[in-house]
């Protein structure tokens, strides 16, 4: 799915610094969203090479990434604050909504059958 990020400044001013869509897989076995290095120059985040941590990927895969951000996403007409990690090899082309920040403000159904996604606010009833 096409999800638009944006980014804020620091605290009191808070004001709008980037936004850009990216495809994302819902991916409700990650515990964030993984962006393509890539997205981080629209968004204005600054990414330090010498920060580069290796996570556990799918299957314990080793992943490295950039430490945590904190993003909006808009999801289901709303924004939703997330923390975020952007990929540090230049080669990743697609990112993956994890579950921190999106899956409490969705309530989300998957229809394995019929290969669809249904997503809704987790306010709505």
């Amino acid at each position: 799915m096409f999800v638009e990020f944006r980014s804020r400044g620091p605290a009191p001013r808070n004001e709008f610094l980037g936004r850009t869509p990216a495809l994302v897989l819902v991916d409700s076995g990650s515990d964030v969203t993984m962006l393509p290095r890539r997205f981080a120059r629209p968004l204005r985040i600054s990414l330090d090479e010498g920060a580069v941590e290796t996570i556990s990927g799918a299957g314990g895969a080793p992943v490295r990434c950039f430490p945590r951000v904190e993003l909006e996403a808009r999801l289901c007409s709303g924004w939703v604050r997330l923390p975020v990690r952007f990929f540090a090899s230049e080669t990743r082309t697609g990112g993956l909504l994890g579950r921190a920040g999106a899956f409490e403000a969705l309530r989300i159904a998957f229809d394995h059958s019929q290969a669809l996604m249904y997503a809704a606010p987790a306010s709505s009833r």
